[in-house]
Formats: structure tokens, C-alpha cells, sequence
């Protein structure tokens, strides 16, 4: 059973990075991507800095 979930989990994995990698293809997508990372890594910093 566990390794029927582990396989159905993997491959739920390849898909979502098949679709990713044609999503971000074009230059622009990848501008979009790349914001939006900083955006969510600035905003995890702030969250660790105000806790302290």
C-alpha cells in the first residue's frame, strides 16, 4: 500500500514539473516566475525578522 502511494506521489510530481517546464518557456514567464520567488522570499524574511 505505502509503496502504491510513494509511486502515485512521484508521479503526481512529474507532471506538475512536465506542465511547469512548459509554462516557463518563454522569457517572460520566467521574469514572472523569478518575481514572484523574491516576492515570497522577501516576505519569509520579514515574517523571521519580526519574530525575533
Amino acid at each position: 500500500t505505502m509503496a502504491v502511494v510513494l509511486v502515485a506521489i512521484d508521479l503526481a510530481w512529474v507532471l506538475a514539473a512536465s506542465q511547469a517546464r512548459k509554462l516557463l518557456k518563454s522569457k517572460r514567464a520566467m521574469k514572472i516566475a523569478n518575481r514572484i520567488s523574491a516576492t515570497t522570499m522577501a516576505g519569509a524574511a520579514a515574517a523571521i525578522a519580526t519574530r525575533s
